[in-house]
């Protein structure tokens, strides 16, 4: 999974969170032009290891500090994101071979800051992944 744009800094001044804190739109997805070989032992079609169930999201500052966490779970997904901020995300998932890539947006509480950097993690609930949202929440730098 990779980030395919910048944020979207709101312009609204209710947008802002806090003294030097934003909440930015990330999108992530798979560009088709990308050419991946990824050999596994799955059983399933592409469609359904391309899905998106949940995100764990992490920014950090350049010193590899954790500026901030959020976990966003299936549930909790949006058809589309909303205008006004908060913790939302959407996902468009892949359901056939003739279909687009995955792909989505999430919206974060982000604090400022410059060469940072962001990783997503997706599906903590695969059968093959033994980590919940608790242990990544204890993940610091």
């Amino acid at each position: 999974m990779t980030i395919t744009a910048c944020t979207n800094y709101f312009s609204d001044i209710d947008s802002m969170v806090g003294d030097k804190e934003v909440w930015a739109q990330l999108c992530f997805g798979h560009t088709s032009f990308d050419k991946i070989n990824i050999t596994t032992h799955a059983t399933l079609s592409e469609s359904a290891e391309s899905r998106v169930e949940n995100l764990f999201v992490y920014i950090f500052d350049e010193s590899g500090n954790r500026l901030d966490s959020h976990f966003y779970d299936y549930n909790s997904r949006e058809e589309n994101l909303p205008a006004t901020p908060g913790h939302y995300w959407t996902v468009n998932n892949r359901t056939n071979t003739n279909q687009q890539d995955t792909n989505g947006s999430v919206m974060i509480k982000s604090p400022t800051t410059t060469n940072g950097s962001i990783y997503l993690i997706a599906n903590l609930n695969a059968d093959q992944l033994n980590i919940s949202a608790d242990q990544l929440n204890t993940v610091h730098s």
